[in-house]
């Protein structure tokens, strides 16, 4: 028994609000896009929000060779926000979701936590073989 109660905040993630006087700082300001002091689980509720996946589906959490996935909907939306992820993270991940085998799958990433912009291709081109069309970054 019990209840959760949510709160209606400001979005987790920094807006883009570049100074055109040192456009460098504001792009090295903006590599780490998300919130000051919000947490992941923060972020996983505005994704499921942006979604409009009910908040009150169980989130499940799962390790994939070292990084911590979120698993809502038994699968239908997974949620990697770890940091190096790698190519290495694709197979197993691809095992997980024949498993839980969900009807639709979207996967989102946080856009900086890759180790290597030739991860992130390779992770997505890996998952779009396994039938994953929907890759996000954040």
């Amino acid at each position: 028994m019990g209840f959760e109660v949510f709160k209606l905040d400001s979005s987790n993630l920094n807006k883009w609000n570049p100074d055109f006087n040192d456009i460098e700082q504001t792009i090295l300001d903006s590599s780490d896009n998300i919130v000051v002091g919000r947490t992941e689980l923060d972020l996983v509720y505005e994704i499921m929000l942006k979604y409009g996946i009910d908040l009150r589906l169980a989130i499940d959490e799962f390790n994939v060779d070292g990084w911590k996935v979120y698993s809502i909907g038994f699968g239908a939306l997974l949620i990697c926000l770890d940091d190096n992820i790698t190519k290495k993270i694709a197979i197993p991940l691809v095992e997980r979701i024949k498993e839980l085998s969900p009807e639709t799958i979207r996967i989102v990433f946080k856009d900086n936590g890759f180790r290597s912009d030739s991860d992130k291709t390779n992770i997505k081109e890996s998952l779009k073989t396994f039938g994953v069309n929907e890759f996000i970054t954040i």
